[in-house]
């Protein structure tokens, strides 16, 4: 009974460090993953695995569109004497920065 119960407790342990593994990134992020502190690669959307002992997520980077708030703008054209005008800008990274290290 005895080793029947330790042989319960590893493959509990088993399956416990296989799902570790499986690592599931949301959609607009990466996250970066370090091994043993040190930078290796970047998880990008989606499903992905890591090493579950080793590697660790580092940080996880926002590269969703955002949108930047302006200020309205009073504008005078030809036909009318006054218009407002209230300008947005939008910004995306193609590719994400330099992964941040602390």
């Amino acid at each position: 009974m005895q080793i029947g119960s330790v042989l319960l407790l590893f493959v509990g342990l088993a399956i416990a460090l296989v799902f570790m593994g499986f690592k599931v990134v949301p959609q607009g992020f990466q996250w970066t993953v370090e091994r043993f502190g040190r930078y290796t690669n970047t998880l990008k959307p989606g499903l992905n695995i890591i090493i579950p002992v080793m590697d660790r997520i580092g940080r996880k980077i926002n590269v969703m569109e955002s949108v930047l708030d302006i200020p309205p703008q009073e504008v005078i054209t030809a036909t009318t004497p006054r218009y407002r005008s209230t300008p947005c800008a939008s910004s995306r990274w193609s590719t994400p920065p330099r992964p941040p290290m602390r």
